[in-house]
């Protein structure tokens, strides 16, 4: 937690202190939501237009619509609620300064007429003796009850290792990595998918590093920084104690037992290698130029015993150099999804 002081120039004036919350990452919501869909402070219903998307975020002062006294701003990268707005009036004193109300618990976010944010509990060189319309931010109170009515796609793994027995591989194999898990950060570049947290659709095994821990760029060492990308395509190399999925070759599952959020139990073998007579499927990964962890990826198209084209994606949150596997045992999550 950080702090800030906010001094006037003579004895006797306010000192204000203001805490600095840090919100640890996963603090947001548990499901990758695509918008919120309406939204009820304590029991009153919020108009849509007082509910925003976080690229439409505010970058000056606005009234709430509909005579309201709030605008919530939601960030779907994050899967979080970013902040609430309140809207107050407070007056200045004969120096042309305001002051935040004694009621309210954060600072001024836009006073109206002024430039850009405030961020403070105190602003000066306005006209004074003047009334002024603000938003601040705003944390609810603990006797309040917000509700929040969200779209979202759920988890779209089947589930079932049945899909797996005897599919054939018809498609070859392709690797991501990205870092976008609904973290505390995020690090925007030109891909279409900046504001989705990616690892929140995909399968989760066991690995030590959750997907929201998930922080840092996505650049390989030696590498130029051309920008601060979050979402890439990587080469798929073979790796140890595993071999790359090949057109045309059959696979086997082999259950196992354990628990897994998102994920088949199990592993999934290519059926037929010489030596040895059948390998877990998956690839080497690289470290990043940070050695920092992110979430590998790798999919591969089959088709089913019964017919049906379909998506096999394992996923393994690491720091690189090791191994993404279709196996449980190995960290890894991996399902199968619809075409």
């Amino acid at each position: 937690m950080g702090c800030r002081l906010q001094l006037r120039d003579r004895p006797g004036d306010t000192c204000y202190f203001v805490p600095g919350i840090n919100f640890p990452a996963g603090s947001g919501f548990s499901v990758p939501f695509e918008n919120c869909e309406a939204g009820w402070a304590s029991g009153i219903l919020l108009d849509p237009a007082n509910i925003l998307d976080a690229p439409e975020d505010l970058d000056a002062y606005r009234a709430p619509a509909a005579s309201q006294d709030f605008i919530a701003v939601f960030g779907r990268e994050r899967a979080a609620l970013h902040y609430i707005y309140k809207k107050v009036s407070v007056a200045s004193n004969n120096s042309g300064a305001i002051a935040i109300p004694p009621a309210e618990r954060g600072v001024f976010a836009f006073v109206q007429g002024v430039a850009g944010r405030v961020d403070s509990p105190v602003l000066g060189g306005l006209n004074p003796n003047t009334t002024y319309a603000a938003l601040v931010y705003y944390p609810p109170r603990s006797t309040e009850q917000w509700q929040w009515q969200f779209k979202y796609c759920n988890y779209q793994g089947l589930g079932n290792p049945a899909l797996l027995e005897g599919a054939e591989i018809i498609a070859p194999p392709i690797l991501f990595a990205h870092t976008q898990g609904g973290g505390a950060s995020a690090f925007f570049g030109d891909s279409e998918l900046i504001h989705s947290p990616i690892a929140m659709h995909l399968p989760a095994g066991s690995s030590m590093t959750e997907h929201y821990e998930l922080n840092t760029p996505v650049h390989l060492p030696g590498e130029n920084y051309a920008s601060p990308i979050a979402f890439r395509e990587i080469q798929p190399v073979a790796g140890t104690d595993c071999s790359l999925p090949k057109i045309g070759r059959k696979i086997d599952f082999e259950p196992a037992v354990g628990i897994a959020p998102r994920s088949l139990l199990g592993s999934a073998l290519l059926v037929g290698d010489v030596a040895p007579p059948a390998s877990r499927i998956g690839c080497q990964v690289p470290m990043l130029s940070t050695n920092r962890p992110f979430q590998s990826v790798l999919c591969f198209g089959i088709r089913t015993s019964g017919g049906d084209d379909c998506l096999a994606i394992a996923t393994a949150n690491t720091n690189g150099s090791e191994s993404v596997v279709f196996d449980i045992a190995g960290g890894s999550g991996f399902d199968v999804y619809r075409m």
